[in-house]
């Protein structure tokens, strides 16, 4: 992103993407300003899975940086440093299908701990609340979304 550009993320999920060519930053999110615009991002209840260390997963360009807010979010643990409110760090534990190749497993820490009221799954079970990012964990072969 860069300039002026607005941008909330809600409930999506960020994995495995590529980022090539000379000075690539950012593995899922790159943002930068200019001397007269600042780009602002918020992530809210959002799941960031990059898989490596070897670019930050979220670059917030070093020269003239723009205005991120992270909330409520599963980030790989090497992003502690982006720190935000509420947010868990670790693996978001995908369970790979051919279907849906990035459904959560029950026991990611994405499950549940989303903002939002309690509510039932599709199968009417009650739930502690969404789920973080935009797929939700299977049980019995229905998914578990909580809105």
């Amino acid at each position: 992103m860069k300039e002026g550009a607005k941008a909330e993320l809600l409930g999506c999920t960020l994995a495995d993407n590529k980022v090539v060519g000379d000075g690539a930053t950012g593995g899922a999110i790159s943002i930068s300003g200019t001397t007269t615009r600042q780009p602002v991002v918020s992530l809210v209840n959002c799941v960031v899975s990059e898989r490596t260390e070897s670019l930050p997963c979220i670059e917030n360009g070093p020269k003239i940086p723009g205005a991120i807010t992270i909330t409520r979010s599963l980030l790989p643990s090497w992003c502690k440093k982006l720190g935000g409110t509420g947010n868990l760090f670790g693996e978001a534990g995908f369970v790979m299908s051919g279907s849906e190749p990035y459904l959560l497993s029950e026991k990611s820490n994405a499950v549940g701990a989303g903002a939002g009221v309690s509510a039932k799954d599709v199968t009417g079970k009650p739930r502690k609340g969404q789920d973080l990012g935009a797929f939700a964990f299977v049980s019995g072969g229905s998914s578990n979304l909580g809105y």
